[in-house]
């Protein structure tokens, strides 16, 4: 795994990231399910990635949107012009 050559403390993670992780575990039937994977999520972005969470603002958008076509529903939300030039 690519990570794991890297110290934690040199890794960070998108906020695109944690919102995904988010939903998933939102949408989730079983309550102990959604509830355990919250829990794993906070855990995870608290512990590993404390302050290391990098924000994903309208730059960072069209930069990304540049780069590929969506792979997932926020990433198309992403990739959206900007209200201005519809």
């Amino acid at each position: 795994m690519w990570a794991a050559g890297h110290r934690l403390e040199s890794l960070f993670f998108s906020a695109v990231g944690e919102a995904e992780l988010r939903y998933g575990a939102a949408i989730l039937r079983t309550v102990q399910r959604r509830e355990t994977l919250v829990w794993d999520i906070e855990r995870m972005l608290g512990e590993a990635f404390e302050d290391r969470v990098l924000p994903f603002d309208s730059g960072a958008a069209r930069c990304r949107a540049v780069r590929c076509r969506p792979t997932s529903l926020l990433e198309g939300i992403a990739k959206a012009p900007p209200p201005s030039a519809l």
